[in-house]
């Protein structure tokens, strides 16, 4: 299992100038894009706000990634008419044996946070077999050493 984890970037702005009605269509707009790119083996969920989480059962990391960079350049072409421009955040991660759900959550979003500190309008992934070996403890300047860039 693979997941997605997003978040609309500065989309406090959108509920500040517009409005909270305003707002809602960005959120219902976005959740629609979100189905549109969830394949067969997918689950689309709004965690909170302007998060949305994607659960790709039997999905692998790098498939994972795909599907969030292009739920990321539909969101950035447009969301509708009349709808203003926005861009989404995320991170995906693939769930390692042993691990629960709430882990395989805790790093997508690790993730997507970096998505959003290093830039926005990206996807971020964290990819464990890509970790840099035990030896060097120390932590990188752009975030945990797991988290792969999958698109700046």
């Amino acid at each position: 299992m693979s997941a997605a984890v997003f978040d609309l970037d500065h989309f406090k702005r959108v509920n500040d100038t517009l409005g909270h009605a305003a707002g809602d269509e960005v959120i219902c707009a976005f959740a629609r894009v979100l189905r549109q790119a969830c394949p067969a083996n997918g689950v689309v969920a709004r965690t909170g706000g302007e998060e949305f989480v994607l659960l790709l059962e039997g999905g692998d990391l790098p498939g994972a990634a795909l599907v969030a960079e292009a739920v990321r350049t539909a969101t950035a072409a447009g969301l509708g008419r009349g709808l203003p421009p926005m861009t989404t955040s995320g991170g995906v991660a693939q769930l390692s044996r042993g691990e629960g759900l709430a882990g395989l959550l805790r790093r997508a979003d690790a993730a997507a946070y970096e998505a959003k500190t290093s830039g926005r309008n990206r996807i971020c992934r964290w990819d464990l077999r890509e970790a840099p070996p035990s030896a060097s403890p120390s932590p990188q300047p752009n975030g945990p050493p797991d988290l792969r860039l999958v698109h700046g």
